[in-house]
């Protein structure tokens, strides 16, 4: 791909943009790393070999993972999803070095400009909290905000008390796949990597009153005392989430405690409905994500 920017682009209350945007077919590694880790300030850093790991099993493909440059010097670094089913770029992960915080301009330029060519709809970015000069970034392409979801924990300490009848249903007939049910499986790279390592298996299922809607439980493999619950439906990322009963909650974290689950997390939409539930039985917020998108006439 290896993309040379151009001096200035529409709209016109964006600044001059200039700067390099190389994809990894001709970027190297290194430079995509050094930016993301130094951007994220992570307990357990990205590494080279874990991002080569991940391209070389086709998990990722290089042209997706941009970086942007002032210079010689990596400044910005972008992960993308190409959703042709619902006209969507996603970004996974956009992040800024810290000292160069104008310089992400260039690498939004050429996604919204190759979007274009493309024939997308939208280009979509799931935002942390803690991601603001990268968010202001967007907010001058006139990215708007449409919905906030959750990130919640939960510590399984004492064995919860389980409803007189189970509502649950065998996980043979029923697959959903993880990544999908959480924020439009437009993830960051270091969600991909711990998914991957983990190895989740699906361990418990409890339909909800709507239909095709159901709480899900997943076990790790590979960290057998780590569980993840998320709740599915027609449209499983959406702001506006089936209801889910105490019971149902209480079903499935019963079923992970069986197992040995101790340390249980989530993601949620942010409605004060579901929130509440979930805070009923002892989850807890730890992060926030928002989603920022750009609709292309």
């Amino acid at each position: 791909m290896g993309y040379l920017q151009k001096e200035i682009v529409t709209p016109s209350h964006v600044p001059t943009i200039s700067g390099r945007v190389l994809d990894l077919t001709e970027a190297p590694i290194r430079d995509w790393v050094r930016v993301f880790n130094q951007g994220r300030s992570l307990d357990d850093p990205l590494t080279e070999q874990e991002l080569a790991r991940l391209l070389k099993k086709h998990v990722l493909r290089p042209e997706n993972l941009l970086v942007g440059y002032d210079g010689a010097v990596p400044t910005s670094c972008v992960s993308l999803f190409h959703d042709r089913p619902r006209s969507t770029v996603g970004i996974g992960d956009f992040v800024l070095a810290p000292g160069h915080d104008g310089k992400g301009l260039a690498i939004v330029d050429t996604i919204l400009e190759c979007a274009r060519k493309k024939g997308y709809s939208r280009v979509v970015a799931w935002m942390r909290s803690g991601d603001t000069k990268a968010s202001d970034t967007l907010g001058m392409f006139l990215f708007d905000l449409r919905q906030i979801r959750v990130h919640m924990s939960l510590l399984l300490e004492n064995p919860f008390v389980k409803s007189k009848k189970s509502s649950s249903v065998e996980v043979g007939s029923y697959s959903p796949r993880l990544g999908d049910l959480l924020h439009e499986g437009y993830l960051s790279i270091t969600e991909i990597r711990d998914i991957t390592s983990k190895d989740w298996r699906l361990c418990s299922v409890v339909p909800l009153p709507s239909e095709d809607s159901y709480v899900v439980g997943f076990c790790s493999k590979r960290s057998p005392r780590h569980g993840m619950l998320l709740l599915d439906s027609p449209s499983p990322t959406s702001p506006f989430q089936p209801t889910v009963p105490k019971v149902a909650l209480l079903d499935v974290l019963q079923s992970m405690h069986s197992r040995g689950v101790y340390f249980v997390v989530s993601e949620i939409s942010a409605d004060r409905d579901t929130r509440t539930v979930f805070e009923s039985v002892g989850f807890s917020a730890n992060r926030t994500l928002y989603q920022l998108v750009f609709e292309i006439a």
